[in-house]
């Protein structure tokens, strides 16, 4: 498990808070959930498939994502979000990178859809981390945005010419917000940074046997507990996300994603991995004790 905040805003605003849980390790996917205090949620799982070129490696993300804003109404809007593929350049180099590629998708159930195609720097021209966007109303563009997401941005009004070159992000200026973890002595046994906390501590001193040997035992002592399991005729579950095989939503909304683009096929069933806390972790979220350590 990895979990974490981000701090509040104000003494008077609850830190948003992140909690991701591996919740399967042959394919890896991890599946996460993010809780604002703005009535915004947002929950995915990320699997990944990699393929070498010649000069870069590219990961095929896959799985989706679901932004869900509860309105003052209380009516909900959702958006059904596709993953990038990820390129690992500068290999050749020895100073390698990761840009974003291909086309990614929001698919609101409002009807509104955002497309965004990546690209990056080439052997001849372009910016690293380019992209150009377009938000459309069914077959109606309204806007397109184009220019870095790591630096700055402009959009254009389709249905209004004259408003051109609007700015409309400036990563330089909007810098993250870095998250917050329990320190390492006081997380759970099950969180990432604890379990691997001396794996990694080698490799930071480049001490691949130390980093090896405090691997091996992480890696055994899983393998002995899948195997209990299957003596015990049990099965591991993950602690706070649920695979559904028919998520309602998704499946809508990629089947509006499918008619509007090709995308995403001709419909059906769509899966996904559902937050679901037990009573006493829905109680440490509120309360924040889950993120303060063990």
């Amino acid at each position: 498990m990895f979990l974490g905040t981000y701090p509040a805003p104000s003494a008077s605003t609850k830190p948003t808070q992140l909690i991701s849980e591996q919740v399967s390790h042959h394919p890896p996917i991890t599946a996460y959930h993010i809780n604002t205090p703005y009535n915004i949620t947002l929950t995915g799982y990320n699997g990944a498939d990699l393929s070498f070129k010649s000069s870069y490696i590219v990961v095929r993300q896959t799985g989706h994502a679901q932004l869900t804003i509860t309105l003052p109404d209380n009516t909900k809007e959702t958006f059904y979000i596709t993953l990038p593929d990820l390129k690992i350049q500068g290999l050749q180099s020895f100073v390698p990178y990761v840009e974003l590629d291909r086309t990614t998708y929001i698919m609101s159930s409002t009807g509104y859809l955002g497309t965004i195609d990546y690209a990056g720097k080439g052997w001849l021209s372009g910016q690293k981390n380019s992209f150009t966007a377009i938000l459309a109303k069914g077959q109606d563009t309204l806007y397109k945005i184009n220019g870095q997401w790591t630096g700055e941005s402009t959009s254009i009004s389709v249905l209004h010419p004259a408003q051109k070159n609007i700015p409309f992000w400036n990563a330089k200026v909007n810098h993250p917000t870095h998250i917050v973890v329990a320190p390492v002595p006081a997380q759970s046994p099950w969180e990432s940074r604890k379990v691997w906390e001396h794996v990694a501590s080698a490799i930071e001193k480049n001490d691949v046997e130390t980093a090896g040997r405090y691997k091996s035992p992480i890696e055994i002592g899983q393998r002995k507990m899948r195997d209990e399991e299957t003596r015990m005729g049990e099965s591991w579950k993950p602690r706070f996300f649920k695979w559904v095989d028919n998520d309602v939503v998704a499946s809508e909304l990629r089947g509006e994603l499918a008619g509007l683009t090709g995308h995403g096929g001709l419909g059906g069933k769509v899966g996904s991995w559902v937050f679901t806390p037990d009573e006493d972790d829905q109680k440490a979220l509120e309360n924040g004790e889950l993120f303060r350590g063990a």
